[in-house]
């Protein structure tokens, strides 16, 4: 008898630890999307239990989609005190839908959603911090160049890196009394100066 006593516990004991493991395993961490501005996403999600969508870091104000295709539980969304900012959604239907996110901060994603019969899913989307682009003209000469340049023409000298270029004078009218005459003129890499007299 004291056999069977200790049979029934060893069995109990593997069981209880066979479900905590079982337990432990199943618990699955939230996906983690990281999206870009306007970045689209194909997802599959559960149709028979709902899935939570939440932005880290922001609020949901938004969801857009097709009428009557998603149940939707934004009581998280609609509520001012809330720090989770959650929606819970489940799809109803049996082919794919897109919805479309806005969050406070100005960001838009689109999900295509495809429905299957799983668990619920959490889904947790991290904005990518967006690399701010510097646009630079490479044929736009430096405003420091330029007034050096203009500098040594006045003066009557050769600007830096400039080449003085042979000219034959010849007058021309911008107006009808007001006559120049090209007196010099100089070559750069990027540009080049010219000195006329009035």
């Amino acid at each position: 008898m004291t056999n069977s006593i200790y049979e029934k516990a060893k069995k109990t004991i593997l069981l209880i630890s066979l479900l905590y493991s079982g337990a432990v395993c199943a618990s699955t961490p939230p996906s983690v999307i990281a999206f870009e501005e306007g970045e689209q996403f194909n997802l599959t999600l559960s149709s028979i239990n709902f899935n939570r969508v939440f932005v880290e870091g922001e609020s949901i104000t938004k969801l857009s989609y097709p009428e009557h295709a998603i149940t939707v539980d934004k009581s998280e969304m609609d509520n001012p005190e809330s720090t989770d900012s959650s929606v819970y959604i489940k799809p109803n239907f049996q082919v794919p839908i897109t919805l479309f996110l806005t969050t406070d901060k100005g960001h838009h994603v689109s999900l295509t959603l495809t429905p299957d019969e799983s668990v619920g899913k959490t889904l947790r989307l991290v904005p990518r911090a967006q690399t701010k682009l510097k646009f630079v003209k490479l044929d736009t000469p430096d405003a420091s160049e330029v007034d050096e340049a203009i500098a040594a023409m006045k003066a009557g000298e050769t600007p830096k890196e400039f080449n003085e270029k042979r000219v034959i004078p010849s007058p021309f009218y911008i107006k009808k009394n007001i006559k120049v005459t090209l007196e010099k003129q100089y070559q750069g890499k990027r540009f080049t100066g010219y000195v006329y007299r009035l």
